[in-house]
């Protein structure tokens, strides 16, 4: 293998690892904004005194 193709291959693995890295930091946000959305809509059922909202945000019939 020469110099080149080992650069190459470094800079893809280096790529591969980057886009692995982005797509855990993206999977975080997303929890944290589906967490903040879920405590929004409670926090609005519960100021406005919702029941209906609170019953389907817990699912319970």
């Amino acid at each position: 293998m020469d110099f080149w193709n080992l650069v190459n291959d470094v800079a893809k693995a280096a790529n591969e690892l980057h886009r692995e890295q982005l797509e855990i930091e993206m999977d975080k946000l997303m929890s944290e904004i589906e967490a903040f959305n879920i405590a929004n809509a409670i926090d609005i059922a519960l100021a406005t005194g919702n029941r209906e909202a609170l019953t389907n945000l817990w699912g319970v019939n």
